[in-house]
């Protein structure tokens, strides 16, 4: 058995939860000794590798396992691959992945499972249109954390919920999830991945303006504005551009609308995005005519007679 390929599963698996060698350490033995083993320098006593797969949410049989599979990588390629299918909508071939990857050893620890249950959640819903048993899966991940403190995982979860309830027009509820994600985010760790927390305040801000809750959808359309520009990221930073224009429309401020409209559809030209590209013209075409009416109509106003004061 190679007990060098133990350590840096132990490590993978570690990061992949996001803990430090100290927090998995705490309890169990000295961070010097997670460290070493980790680096294949020493071998884990039976009682402390027990006590580690514990805390890492796996059977101590998983070791002994892997160790005759060194592929842990394998499970981070599916998970980059299932998001990455994700991102296009391509669920047809998330679906496919889930079915094969759930016999897969691989994919038997809590934290793998979670992922997979996840994203069979999603599926559910967009290729089956199964409401409930799509919440049913995701509630269901979220009760397969490793501890009572949500990660970075729970909270893409809650977001993920959040979203399925605007698409079924609930969005008291999914308001309800986007609140928990961000509130779960800043307890966690500020800097830690911003598209996550980018995807939270997009998603929320749409939802407020379908509750024509717009000056609150503002108000996270610039929390976003605010995130990608401290990253000196263009992730989202044209649809949030493009909301806060949306819903300045809704509100009749026009002139301010077609500003940010117009920053969208720069940023849109920058990364070739063809589609909303054409839709941000025709909407700018369409609330420029309602600004040139506006401006008719105060010239006509001006021009006519005015009343004497008396």
């Amino acid at each position: 058995m190679d007990f060098n390929n133990i350590g840096e599963n132990i490590r993978a698996i570690r990061m992949q939860l996001g803990l430090s060698q100290k927090e998995l350490a705490s309890g169990i033995c000295t961070q010097a000794q997670i460290s070493n083993i980790e680096k294949g320098k020493i071998y884990p006593l039976s009682t402390t590798l027990y006590l580690i797969s514990r805390r890492l949410g796996v059977d101590i049989n998983y070791f002994f396992d892997i160790s005759e599979t060194p592929r842990l990588d394998y499970v981070n390629e599916v998970i980059d691959l299932v998001r990455e299918f994700i991102r296009t909508r391509d669920y047809d071939k998330v679906d496919k992945i889930i079915r094969l990857e759930k016999k897969n050893p691989l994919f038997q620890t809590l934290r793998n499972i979670q992922f997979l249950t996840w994203h069979e959640g999603i599926c559910e819903y967009y290729l089956k249109n199964d409401k409930n048993k799509s919440l049913f899966l995701l509630n269901q991940s979220l009760t397969l954390t490793l501890s009572a403190k949500y990660s970075l995982r729970e909270i893409e979860i809650l977001n993920s919920i959040g979203i399925i309830h605007c698409e079924e027009e609930e969005f008291v509820q999914a308001n309800t999830y986007f609140n928990k994600a961000i509130e779960y985010y800043g307890i966690i760790n500020p800097k830690s991945d911003f598209k996550i927390i980018a995807r939270i305040f997009y998603n929320y801000a749409k939802s407020l303006t379908s509750l024509e809750s717009y000056e609150e959808s503002i108000k996270y359309c610039e929390k976003g504005i605010k995130t990608c520009f401290k990253n000196e990221s263009l992730y989202l930073l044209g649809e949030l551009y493009y909301q806060k224009g949306f819903n300045f429309n809704k509100m009749g401020i026009n002139s301010e609308s077609i500003i940010f409209m117009k920053k969208s559809l720069q940023i849109m030209e920058l990364l070739n995005n063809d589609a909303f590209i054409e839709h941000i013209n025709s909407k700018i075409n369409q609330i420029s005519s309602l600004v040139d009416c506006d401006i008719s109509f105060i010239e006509a106003s001006k021009a006519a007679p005015q009343p004497r004061k008396l």
